[in-house]
């Protein structure tokens, strides 16, 4: 799930919107909550902490965490517990 959910930062940090990215993944793959709507209810700093995790302990650069989740947490944006993140709770 973690590569997945990388992607989609990704995308957002290439210039799309976020609201397209998770309504693709709600209406296109039939998921409840979109990828960058989950990142926030889980929690960025977790999210953060799992990707160094599986980076460290696999070696795999697919689970580099994307800029945009480092400052985010450096910023104090951690998601729902935070009521900032991707999107404002």
């Amino acid at each position: 799930m973690v590569p997945h959910l990388i992607e989609a930062v990704l995308l957002c940090e290439q210039g799309v919107p976020k609201e397209d990215i998770d309504r693709a993944a709600r209406l296109g793959l039939n998921y409840l909550i979109g990828p960058l709507g989950l990142i926030d209810l889980l929690g960025i700093d977790i999210f953060l902490h799992s990707c160094n995790n599986l980076l460290k302990r696999t070696g795999d650069q697919k689970f580099t965490p994307p800029k945009t989740i480092i400052e985010m947490v450096e910023n104090n944006k951690l998601g729902c517990k935070t009521k900032h993140g991707f999107y404002e709770y």
